[in-house]
């Protein structure tokens, strides 16, 4: 299975997103319900891998397992406006390694 690639065009819209466009992480509690939370510190790795400056102990990172489905969005406008994102660019789902802890895509 191949990995997806994070575009180079966003590496440096994620790396700077704080404190303007803060992306914001998900991930789901033990309840079934949605942990969504807004991370200043979230950059790009490489370009397969996000990071995560994790400074607290709260429940995302409690629910940062092996495996555990991670979202992360970034909203910022400019981008679809100034054509570099297109309306129909495909987004790839997140899931957490603990091995290396970063944030790895998969394939759908």
């Amino acid at each position: 299975m191949s990995q997806a690639k994070i575009p180079k065009a966003l590496h440096e819209h994620i790396n700077t997103a704080f404190p303007a466009n803060v992306c914001l992480v998900g991930t789901v509690l033990p309840s079934g319900f949605a942990q969504i939370t807004p991370r200043g510190s979230t950059m790009v790795y490489d370009d397969e891998h996000l990071a995560l400056w994790e400074r607290g102990k709260g429940s995302t990172n409690a629910n940062l397992q092996n495996g555990a489905k991670v979202t992360v969005f970034l909203r910022k406008p400019a981008l679809r406006e100034s054509g570099l994102l297109p309306a129909d660019y495909e987004l790839h789902p997140f899931v957490y390694d603990v091995q290396s802890g970063r944030l790895v895509p998969v394939d759908a």
